[in-house]
């Protein structure tokens, strides 16, 4: 059973055009940002809003035309990972709103240590975004509305859907399909560093999620078999069968496409 409807119609809950960044969007995204919640635990994240000159932005500004959300990070385990997925799902969130918001391909030369917290990377919203991975809106594809019904070939549709929702290449990790499961695994290529395949297999992450979202499926975050896998995901009926331990927090951080009335 397939109910669609087409990207070249009014969406419902997608604003046409592009909103004014004033006090209430503001903050808007900056709960958002706040909201969403590791991969991996114990975390310590901070997440700090900027003008495009490196002034810090509180929520009563809305008058610069180019922002910066800062993702900060203590020295942790997986700090790239949760930084890359956190990015991830705010730039998906971005998308939706119909900001235009990119991840630059370094964090501002202005971002600088804060209380012994590392700045890992960065999402650019606004206008004059700098160079880096963009965030597009698919073009006359059919977007799910309600319900699919996918059997079997789940994860090949899954990561499909995310191709055409985000197209931007990453660099450093590629997803494959093994026994009934998505794995975000490094690219076998020389002088790739381990922060980067990390950041990059968070923001993954964020990806399928939203895909996942997107397109009503109910996926986990499970636990990676072997060292080489980074992030690991499947449909939650499918956890039993695949005698895999679930990470205690599986519905991790807010959906990437919230509904509002």
């Amino acid at each position: 059973m397939r109910l669609l409807f087409k990207s070249g119609k009014k969406q419902p809950g997608i604003q046409a055009g592009v909103p004014k960044l004033d006090k209430r969007l503001l903050e808007r995204i900056l709960d958002f940002a706040h909201g969403v919640e590791p991969l991996h635990t114990p975390a310590d994240i901070q997440i700090r809003l900027f003008a495009g000159n490196g002034m810090r932005a509180g929520r009563q500004h809305g008058a610069a035309s180019t922002y910066y959300l800062l993702v900060y990070s203590d020295d942790l385990p997986h700090a790239y990972m949760n930084a890359g997925y956190i990015a991830g799902q705010i730039l998906a969130y971005l998308c939706f709103l119909g900001i235009p918001a990119v991840l630059p391909h370094s964090v501002p030369v202005w971002a600088k240590e804060e209380q012994g917290y590392e700045c890992l990377t960065a999402v650019a919203f606004g206008e004059s975004l700098p160079a880096g991975r963009c965030q597009k809106r698919a073009d006359s594809e059919e977007l799910p509305c309600v319900y699919h019904d996918y059997h079997e070939r789940w994860s090949e549709e899954v990561l499909r859907y995310a191709k055409k929702r985000f197209p931007t290449a990453l660099r450093a990790v590629r997803a494959v399909h093994e026994d009934g499961r998505i794995c975000i695994v490094p690219k076998v290529a020389s002088g790739r560093k381990t922060s980067l395949a990390e950041l990059e297999a968070g923001i993954a992450a964020a990806r399928i999620m939203t895909a996942a979202e997107e397109l009503w499926m109910d996926l986990a975050f499970v636990d990676a078999d072997g060292s080489r896998c980074l992030v690991s995901v499947c449909r939650r009926k499918d956890l039993e069968r695949l005698c895999t331990r679930v990470q205690e927090k599986t519905a991790v951080g807010r959906k990437a496409v919230p509904s509002y009335s």
